[in-house]
Formats: structure tokens, C-alpha cells, sequence
């Protein structure tokens, strides 16, 4: 949906690169499409399930499998450094905080240059 009249300070991705079908390249692209209702120094922040080695015990991996079977989750090759990636490519600022098999990241100032990074 495309909301017109103007920028959003802050936009949250909650629960929702998880559930996108492709790498997290493809998934990246999200925060191209939020690009136009954000403004120059807009936070957008969430947290999305990761597959990253060791992030996950025994249970963890059975419900990653179900529900990636299920299709109600596409994350076998989702890491936080494949987050981490597609925010420095798009952000000046970015942190990626990895909690079990959770991610968190925050990120603002869409870059001109293509991928100078600095945390906050």
C-alpha cells in the first residue's frame, strides 16, 4: 500500500523479512520500496528469525523446518550478517543485535554513497 502526502519518521519491519520467499538479498530490497515514504534521517527498525550456525538448539531447528515446510516462514539461508549486509548497503547507520534466533536491527539515514556505515 502507498501512502501519499508525505514521510514517516519511523517505520517498523516486525516479524516480516522471515516470511518473504528468496535470499536476503531479495528480501533487502523491502527497504528499497520503503525508501519513498521515509525521510532522509527516518529509523526503520524490527527483528526477524535467522538461521545463523548455532543461533539454534535441537527444538529450535525442528519448528524452523516445520514451519519453513508449512511455508508459513522462508528462512534456512537467512543470518544476521546477510541482514547486516543489506542494511550497509542502504544506511549510514545500522546496528544488528542477534538474540538466540532472533535479529534486531535499526537503521536511518538512507546512504548516498552506497555503503559507508557507521553503528549509532
Amino acid at each position: 500500500m502507498y501512502v501519499s502526502g508525505g514521510a514517516f519518521d519511523s517505520i517498523a519491519v516486525g516479524g516480516v523479512l522471515h516470511c518473504l520467499p528468496g535470499s536476503m538479498r531479495d528480501k533487502g530490497r523491502v527497504f528499497d520500496n520503503l525508501r519513498p515514504v521515509m525521510k532522509h534521517d527516518s529509523v526503520v527498525f524490527g527483528y526477524s528469525l535467522i538461521s545463523d550456525d548455532g543461533a539454534l538448539g535441537v527444538a529450535a531447528k525442528a519448528a524452523r523446518a516445520a514451519l519453513n515446510r508449512l511455508r508459513f516462514v522462508n528462512n534456512y539461508t537467512d543470518t544476521s550478517d546477510g541482514l547486516r549486509r543489506e542494511l550497509a548497503m542502504r544506511f549510514d547507520h545500522y546496528v544488528v543485535h542477534r538474540v538466540g534466533a532472533v535479529a534486531f536491527f535499526i537503521a536511518s539515514q538512507f546512504s548516498n554513497t552506497g555503503g559507508e556505515t557507521h553503528a549509532f
